[in-house]
């Protein structure tokens, strides 16, 4: 079974605030890889009012949702029951088989998906973590993969990118759908391996605004590769291609227009492509890494293996911010996140006993700040 497995266990520290660092001037000259910030297994939080959901532990087969106040600083399991161990499934914050991807707030409700193959299903419950029911799964008749990578709730729809493993070519297979909230019917958009002239295929960046849906797919072939944006409409129910190019990119759509960056290429710059004329121009930015919006501001993550930086643009291309880790140690691994409200940065180091996982969360709302408040907690097994 090929699961994403991220250990983050018993809590041990929690409610420092440190100081969050502020780059200044330099830009990033080191090198770039592709393929950053969506790598399964980096698990985000999810956004509330006042601090935010995450999975506090983390296994193959379980995992405890806990919410952390970063106004009081505290992290409990989000289970309400007296003298609860937190240990089984008459716990509120237990789930079994987790799809940790799915983690999502719509309204007032929490949704994640669980399960594997034919026990798929999604979930719901208040955000205080009483009245779970299940929403919707799969019937025998549909095309069932493995598990769910990500998905997003939107009225009554759930929009899933569901995994298949590997076809032999050890390429990882895909698939776009869009399941009803009411009677359950599950509707295939797309496969990733569609065309088979290409030898490995990547599916990700699956949003929905405006009501549309966004994906996007990467494919390569001996010296090639070229990334293809798609829009769904559900109302029209067509699948458009509304951008290709002959690269590896990252992109968000913001005010009718794509904005991309290219992991091996022109690494220095955010291209901007108007939908509605076609033309494009660009802006210089200190890194091309892994693109994120929010209705305000650009966010890009570096994509270096030691440290993570976050810049900060508005639509125009002006830098706002500029912010690191604050790690003051060094991890096997840094992943660079972004909820609604607050930029994540996570360290996780393994060891022959299991592992610890740092965050470090900072509010947008202080973006621009001379001082920037840093929330942290440590995770371990």
């Amino acid at each position: 079974m090929k699961k994403r497995i991220l250990y983050m266990l018993i809590l041990m520290t929690l409610g420092i605030m440190v100081a969050c660092s502020k780059r200044n001037g330099s830009q990033n000259d080191s090198p770039q890889k592709s393929g950053f910030a969506k790598r399964m297994g980096a698990i985000s939080p999810e956004s509330t009012d006042d601090g935010v959901y995450l999975f506090s532990l983390i296994d193959s087969d379980l995992g405890i949702l806990s919410y952390w106040n970063l106004t009081s600083e505290t992290c409990v399991p989000l289970c309400s029951k007296a003298n609860c161990t937190h240990t089984d499934e008459t716990c509120d914050a237990w789930f079994k088989e987790p799809n940790y991807g799915t983690l999502q707030k719509y309204e007032d409700k929490i949704y994640l998906w669980c399960g594997f193959q034919g026990s798929l299903a999604l979930y719901s419950e208040n955000l205080d973590g009483t009245e779970r029911k299940k929403v919707c799964g799969f019937s025998a008749e549909d095309r069932t993969g493995n598990w769910v990578d990500s998905s997003v709730v939107s009225g009554d729809f759930c929009y899933i990118n569901m995994s298949f493993g590997q076809d032999r070519k050890g390429s990882d297979i895909r698939g776009i759908y869009r399941i009803s909230l009411t009677n359950g019917t599950a509707k295939l958009i797309r496969m990733n391996n569609e065309d088979a002239d290409w030898t490995e295929h990547r599916l990700d960046d699956v949003v929905y605004d405006n009501g549309k849906v966004y994906y996007k797919i990467t494919e390569y072939r001996t010296g090639e590769a070229r990334s293809r944006v798609f829009e769904y409409n559900p109302i029209s129910e067509t699948d458009t291609v509304i951008f290709e190019t002959d690269a590896v990119i990252s992109h968000i759509i913001a005010e009718n227009k794509l904005y991309y960056t290219k992991y091996e290429t022109d690494k220095d710059k955010v291209f901007v492509v108007d939908l509605k004329t076609g033309s494009e121009t660009s802006f210089l930015v200190p890194f091309a890494g892994y693109l994120t919006y929010d209705g305000t501001y650009l966010y890009i993550m570096n994509t270096e293996d030691e440290y993570g930086i976050c810049s900060i643009f508005d639509l125009d291309g002006n830098l706002v911010d500029q912010i690191e880790d604050g790690f003051e140690e060094s991890y096997d691994s840094v992943y660079r996140m972004t909820t609604a409200d607050q930029i994540v940065f996570q360290g996780e180091t393994l060891t022959e006993n299991g592992s610890t996982s740092k965050y470090h969360i900072i509010n947008k709302s202080d973006i621009g700040k001379d001082q920037i408040p840093c929330h942290e907690a440590v995770f371990t097994k």
